[in-house]
């Protein structure tokens, strides 16, 4: 074939360039338009490109997940754990919200059955169950990431240690009881002994420019708590701890932790005098305000009021009005120039003082919490009181053990089937801070109405 047709037959290539130069104004907008569509789509492409990235980047961390979600699928994941919800039944509907947290009818017969493992000396169902639930307590977020006191069985009293779901329960049923834990400084050691700081107020003074100020540091010391051993004992029967893993558990958590928390409460309020007893107590302080109340041995509100601004400024955030039961009704009886309650809400109904009773006067003189705890008498004849006003949160100390031991032993019933239980902790208590209390001492009765 000849060349000349092979050339005549190639295809024709045009040449790539530049789009033509449109030739009318209409066909420049169309092409302004096309060119604007196009930049608009890349933007968007772009801009989803950069939304699904950062969409990744800051995916919501395991820890920003809800509690609940994160519990419900380490459960699940747990060997042996199943995860059991409340649901519509009434028993555990009726507990308190800090003890749903904890209980369902899995948790408490693994804890009905740690219990009969310890009643009847049975190490290998011990150490069992006490895994059981405290693995069930680490995949609860309650804990993660908290301290667990208790890390394996057995203690310096030679005691089984509680497993967490069950002292957790005990706990809420101490605290429910106790006042002064919830508002004081908490220490925690696994030691013995520890030496916390104790200090006088704290004073401040204007200088001149090149001048020292004098020595007004505050005296400070330390004061050595020791924990002394604090005890709950109760019994029950071989027959009520084979029964229902609910009433068990209920029956042993609110009879230890109610009884803790009212020994505490008289621990750390009035002092015993017992080598057993803790090391310093609110009434063993020395060195507080004291208030002179204006008719001997008689309440008034001015005496309240002057007890309200009896401390430096820098110990009043915080700080709260407590007393005993006789005190509460002595703040409870003190009436205006009616006849009414001085401390009763705007045209309510009269109520008492004090915090014992849902629906009781909280505060007092405004805002200032009031509280009662078990502090003594001064006086048996005339049942006399004192009234206090501190700040608990920062002059007074408490040192906790970090955790419970229990022990069962049959041979004090053994001819009724009944086994003794002792729950153990260890505690210690002292006041930091004097100047942070004062107290009118020694009231029997109020003055009288007063017109406001």
């Amino acid at each position: 074939m000849p060349a000349e047709e092979n050339n005549n037959n190639a295809p024709k290539v045009e040449p790539v360039g530049l789009p033509k130069e449109p030739e009318t104004p209409d066909a420049l907008d169309a092409l302004r338009k096309d060119v604007r569509e196009i930049r608009e789509n890349l933007k968007n492409e772009v801009v989803e490109a950069f939304r699904g990235e950062l969409k990744e980047l800051v995916k919501p961390r395991e820890n920003d997940r809800p509690p609940a979600e994160r519990r419900n699928e380490r459960l699940a994941a747990t060997p042996g754990i199943k995860v059991t919800g409340h649901g519509s039944d009434p028993l555990y509907r009726s507990l308190t919200q800090g003890e749903q947290s904890w209980r369902n009818r899995h948790v408490d017969k693994l804890a009905q059955e740690w219990m009969i493992a310890v009643r009847q000396n049975d190490f290998e169902n011990i150490r069992r169950t006490y895994a059981e639930l405290n693995d069930l307590a680490r995949a609860n977020e309650v804990t993660e990431g908290a301290a667990d006191s208790n890390g394996g069985i057995g203690s310096g009293t030679g005691a089984d240690l509680i497993p967490t779901p069950v002292a957790n329960v005990i706990v809420e049923n101490r605290n429910r009881i106790a006042k002064i834990r919830s508002r004081a400084q908490i220490f925690t050691s696994p030691n013995q002994s520890l030496r916390v700081p104790r200090a006088a107020v704290a004073q401040a003074e204007m200088v001149q420019e090149g001048a020292t100020a004098s020595n007004h540091a505050a005296g400070l010391d330390t004061v050595l708590l020791t924990k002394k051993k604090m005890q709950s004992r109760f019994e029950i029967t071989d027959e009520m701890l084979q029964d229902s893993a609910f009433n068990v558990i209920t029956f042993f958590t609110r009879r230890a932790g109610a009884a803790m928390g009212q020994l505490e409460d008289e621990e750390f309020s009035r002092v015993v005098g017992s080598a057993a007893s803790v090391t310093q107590s609110l009434e063993g302080i020395g060195g507080e305000v004291i208030v002179a109340p204006t008719t001997a041995g008689r309440l008034g509100y001015p005496d309240v009021v002057k007890l309200a601004f009896s401390l430096p400024e820098q110990y009043t955030p915080g700080a709260s009005i407590f007393s005993n039961a006789n005190g509460m009704q002595l703040l409870s009886n003190l009436l205006d120039g009616n006849g009414r309650p001085l401390f009763t809400p705007l045209l309510g109904a009269p109520s008492i003082v004090g915090d014992q009773v849902p629906g009781n006067i909280g505060t007092v003189l405004g805002s200032v919490p009031v509280f009662q705890i078990p502090l003594s008498t001064s006086g048996t004849s005339n049942n006399k009181v004192d009234i206090w006003y501190g700040n608990l949160g920062i002059g007074f100390a408490i040192l906790d053990g970090g955790g419970f031991t229990v022990r069962a032993s049959e041979h004090v019933g053994f001819n009724t089937d009944t086994v003794a239980w002792k729950v153990t902790q260890r505690i210690d208590s002292a006041v930091t801070l004097p100047a942070a209390f004062a107290r009118i001492m020694g009231v029997s009765g109020t003055t009288g109405s007063f017109f406001l």
